[in-house]
């Protein structure tokens, strides 16, 4: 029952997030909130291994890149609000730095964010994250994903850790299934469970997670410059089961949020959270 009634959601919030995947909103998927629905919902499903989320990391690698340029400001915001996540996630790149040869130099920067009073943080976390970002995004794809399968490995306990607070503080959403029905990778042949990569230019072709993070070489490297959407659970099936479609609770454990799936309505906490500075 998690359609109406969902926080202040009354319905209206899947329907927008059905609309925003049919458009492949890789843009809505790096939202953080939306990207750690999914990790974690992956997680309940265990389909999320180091394997799946560095496929995930390194296909959104761009958008995190791109909303940290272009929202630096909203992103600061969650800097003051979130102390100890942006405590773990500075802790995070300084070990992720120190195992990439390439990215050594960053450790310093990274070292003086992470010691420096969160009132510093402007212009000590946002700038070393971008560096770290920008850095590993230049580097050739296969060095590059290999990279990433680094950082996912030591992202994992810490996401681990989170999961068990939401967990303790928010009720369980219904299972989606992992496995994309009647979908195969056109890697490894095999059933495609997990991310599935929906390549945008050659029809009707999907990579798994681990087939995604090699595909500069995968099917001859055919499709190693393309793009691709990703689908990180079977979404569409998880709607028509039961108990995700009809509900009438009227809850309001969303606080006074109107909705995470909308992309106006998140547009307008932003602006609310630049007011209330």
């Amino acid at each position: 029952h998690h359609c109406k009634g969902h926080g202040k959601h009354k319905g209206k919030g899947f329907g927008k997030c059905k609309g925003m995947m049919m458009e492949n909103s890789d843009w809505w998927l790096g939202k953080p909130k939306v990207l750690f629905f999914f990790l974690r919902q992956m997680h309940a499903s265990g389909s999320l291994s180091e394997e799946s989320l560095a496929s995930m990391l390194l296909h959104l690698l761009p958008v995190f890149t791109s909303q940290l340029v272009e929202k630096p400001d909203f992103f600061e915001y969650r800097l003051y609000s979130k102390p100890e996540a942006m405590n773990d996630l500075l802790e995070l790149f300084q070990a992720y730095a120190r195992t990439v040869p390439a990215l050594n130099n960053l450790v310093p920067s990274l070292t003086n964010a992470a010691t420096a009073p969160a009132s510093d943080w402007n212009s000590t976390a946002t700038p070393a994250i971008l560096n770290v970002l920008l850095r590993t995004q230049e580097l050739p794809f296969a060095e590059k994903a290999a990279c990433i399968r680094q950082l996912a490995a030591l992202a994992l306990p810490i996401l681990e850790k989170h999961f068990k607070k939401w967990d303790a503080a928010w009720p369980a959403w219904p299972d989606m299934p992992s496995e994309h029905a009647g979908v195969f990778c056109d890697g490894c042949e095999l059933p495609l469970s997990g991310p599935r990569y929906i390549c945008e230019t050659i029809e009707n072709f999907d990579l798994c997670a681990k087939c995604y993070l090699q595909k500069s070489t995968v099917c001859d490297g055919q499709c190693a410059e393309h793009s691709f959407t990703c689908k990180p659970l079977d979404f569409y099936s998880c709607m028509m089961a039961k108990g995700w479609c009809k509900g009438k609770g009227k809850g309001k454990s969303c606080g006074k949020r109107k909705g995470w799936w909308n992309d106006e309505e998140q547009e307008e906490e932003e602006e609310e959270c630049q007011v209330d500075e």
